[in-house]
C-alpha cells in the first residue's frame, strides 16, 4: 500500500445527505506555482478507500465535470485538497501526510482579510486553475483569479459556488452591479476602473 495522504469525512453528500468517509494513499509532490509565496501539489498514483463500517474497500467515482471529463483519483485528491484549503464546512479532516500538511498551511496562514471570525486566505487552490489569488471580496462571495480565469466562492463558509470560470465570471459582474446598488459590500479588492455597469 501506498504511503497514506489524507484522511477525511465528507458531511451532508448527494441527495441523501449522507457522510462519507475517505481514505487517499499515493505519492505527493509539490512544486512551484506562478506566486513566489506558495507552492502547488503533484499527485501521483492515488488510491482512494472508502470506509464504511470500519472496513476499507476500494473506490472510484462516478462524477463527471461540467465540460464532461470524468473525475479521475488524481482529480478527487486535489479536489478534496482545495476543500481543505478553504476550510470548507463540508470536509471534516482527520488525518494529513505532513508534506499535505505543510502545503495546507502555506494557504491558510497567508490570511487577506477576517470576516466574521473567519480567515479569508490570499491565496486558493482550485483543482482546475491551480493555485489562484483573490482578487475581489464582497460580504456575500470570493473572487480568486489566474491570468484572467476566475472562480468564486461563499464569504460565509468558504463552499464553491462556481469553480467554472464562465458561471464565476457572469457572478462577479453581478457582484460589480450590487455593490453599485448596495446590495453587496467590497471587503476586499475594488471594481476596476474600466469596468462598464449593464443598462
Amino acid at each position: 500500500m501506498k504511503k497514506k495522504l489524507m484522511e477525511f469525512i465528507l458531511k451532508d453528500v448527494g441527495e441523501e445527505k449522507e457522510s462519507m468517509h475517505f481514505i487517499m494513499y499515493g505519492d505527493f509532490l509539490t512544486e512551484r506555482s506562478d506566486y513566489e509565496e506558495i507552492n502547488e501539489p503533484e499527485f501521483y498514483n492515488v488510491i482512494i478507500r472508502k470506509v464504511t463500517d470500519g472496513k476499507e474497500k476500494a473506490w472510484r467515482s462516478k462524477a463527471v465535470t461540467f465540460s464532461g471529463h470524468k473525475m479521475t483519483n488524481i482529480d478527487c485528491a486535489e479536489q478534496a485538497l482545495a476543500s481543505i484549503i478553504c476550510n470548507d464546512n463540508d470536509v471534516e479532516v482527520i488525518y494529513l501526510d505532513a508534506e499535505v500538511e505543510t502545503l495546507v498551511r502555506q494557504y491558510i496562514e497567508k490570511t487577506a482579510f477576517e470576516f466574521q471570525g473567519r480567515k479569508i486566505s490570499k491565496y486558493h487552490y482550485n483543482a482546475t486553475l491551480g493555485a489562484c489569488k483573490l482578487y475581489l471580496a464582497t460580504d456575500k462571495f470570493l473572487y480568486y483569479e489566474k491570468y484572467g480565469a476566475s472562480i468564486m466562492l461563499s464569504t460565509d463558509d468558504g463552499h464553491a459556488v462556481s469553480d467554472n470560470t464562465f458561471f464565476s465570471e457572469i457572478g462577479l459582474e453581478e457582484s460589480f452591479r450590487a455593490i453599485e446598488d448596495g446590495k453587496e459590500k467590497i471587503l476586499y479588492g475594488e471594481i476596476p476602473e474600466d469596468y462598464i455597469a449593464y443598462c
